[in-house]
């Protein structure tokens, strides 16, 4: 049934979703006779230039991105004073309607990280960051393939918060939310990087990092808190471990510096990097229908950080991270390569007296491995990461011990 046409052109048949910026519809293009997805700005929002200002900006960047793995924009246009975004009708499922049901399979997490990589890689190329990369912005289409959507708050690289809104909010979901656009600091690829690493944590483990009833809460603890390993909740590899936590770093610089260099390590760990081609495994039996175009984006109630400081919310648990003089470092040089991991590490003995590891003896280990490499700091050392972790699953080191130790892997960037 057509409910408006737009432009003698769209017919809008059925509302998909509805946000506080836009609704999005399933339509029908009259002149090319396809079937699209229009996202159509509230009346009530029309006079609020930010908002305005937000919806242009995403015709314009999408405009701009052609790539398999990013929902495509066909046309805009303005009907009856009311702006209007024609895009690509995408076939399947959301990542978060995915989640719904519990973690995915390693392989389909890999594989759909693998294929967001891509997407971020062609944004990254054009300058853009997405800013929001969450579940509900990551499409996965009957075939399985993986398509990035919402760019409705995403910016050029290098912006501040002060820079792209001109007030106090902070834009994005506090749930995949990086430290940095916490703070307000200068948002780059590597903020897309963290926001990936949240979303393949929830699905490899079926929740993000950090959960709680507050919305502030939770950007506290991506600041200040460190999160428990993805092996923690189930037997991951090693390197998937290693590198889910370093896109994890509380810092940009110590997180991988490009999205290539995490899809390259990614494909490294699927046992077919076109796995996504394919129906997602552990999922191919569930109800798969439906015709999605996106998750509108939420915005984080404005001065958090001011709010956490009043009311207490959000205080710091027991893991949390060693206190910094400064908020997360937004330089933009790009962070040392990871060491890699070549050989298998010798079997590692705790000290004499010792029955296992406790956090005294894990920081000599830390130490030792430094001497080992020419007195350099271990940190982004995926080799010391990587010892943490084989004694922390051989009951040689307890919980508190190596996240403590953990923590100090990730100091400040000087």
């Amino acid at each position: 049934m057509v409910r408006y046409v737009l432009n003698d052109r769209y017919e809008l048949r059925s509302m998909l979703g509805s946000g506080g910026m836009a609704a999005v519809w399933q339509a029908t293009d009259r002149w090319l006779g396809r079937k699209v997805a229009v996202k159509v700005l509230h009346e009530r929002v029309l006079d609020d230039p930010t908002v305005a200002g937000r919806f242009e900006r995403e015709a314009r960047m999408v405009a701009g991105l052609a790539h398999p793995n990013i929902v495509a924009l066909h046309d805009v246009g303005v009907d009856g004073g009311i702006p209007y975004l024609v895009m690509e009708l995408v076939p399947g499922r959301s990542l978060a309607a995915l989640l719904s049901t519990g973690p995915l399979d390693i392989a389909a997490a890999v594989g759909i990280a693998a294929q967001v990589c891509a997407a971020l890689e062609a944004a990254s190329e054009a300058g853009i960051v997405h800013r929001d990369i969450k579940p509900a912005n990551i499409l996965i289409t009957d075939d399985g393939r993986a398509k990035v959507c919402d760019f409705g708050i995403a910016r050029a690289a290098g912006a501040t918060r002060s820079e792209l809104t001109g007030s106090a909010q902070m834009l994005g979901t506090s749930t995949y939310m990086a430290p940095e656009q916490v703070v307000g600091g200068a948002v780059d690829v590597r903020t897309d990087l963290y926001g990936l690493g949240c979303v393949l944590y929830a699905m490899l483990t079926g929740n993000p990092p950090f959960t709680g009833d507050s919305p502030m809460r939770i950007a506290w603890d991506h600041v200040e808190r460190v999160p428990v390993p993805a092996s923690t909740h189930r037997p991951v590899p090693d390197e998937l471990d290693l590198l889910l936590q370093s896109m994890l770093a509380k810092y940009p610089a110590d997180r991988p510096s490009d999205p290539a260099t995490v899809r390259a390590a990614l494909e490294k760990l699927s046992p077919d990097p076109k796995m996504a081609d394919r129906e997602v495994p552990g999922r191919s039996g569930r109800d798969r229908r439906g015709l999605l175009l996106t998750g509108l984006g939420t915005v984080v109630g404005a001065g958090v950080l001011a709010m956490i400081a009043a009311t207490g919310d959000g205080s710091p648990g027991p893991q949390t991270a060693p206190a910094r003089s400064g908020p997360p470092s937004t330089a933009a040089t790009s962070p040392p390569a990871a060491t890699p991991d070549g050989v298998a590490a010798p079997e590692e003995t705790a000290p004499a007296g010792v029955a296992g590891f406790d956090e005294k003896a894990a920081r000599d280990l830390i130490k030792k491995l430094e001497k080992e490499n020419g007195g350099k700091t271990t940190r982004g050392n995926s080799e010391a990461r990587r010892r943490l972790n084989e004694l922390r699953r051989a009951g040689k080191l307890n919980e508190s011990a190596y996240r403590a130790v953990l923590a100090e892997l990730d100091p400040p960037a000087m």
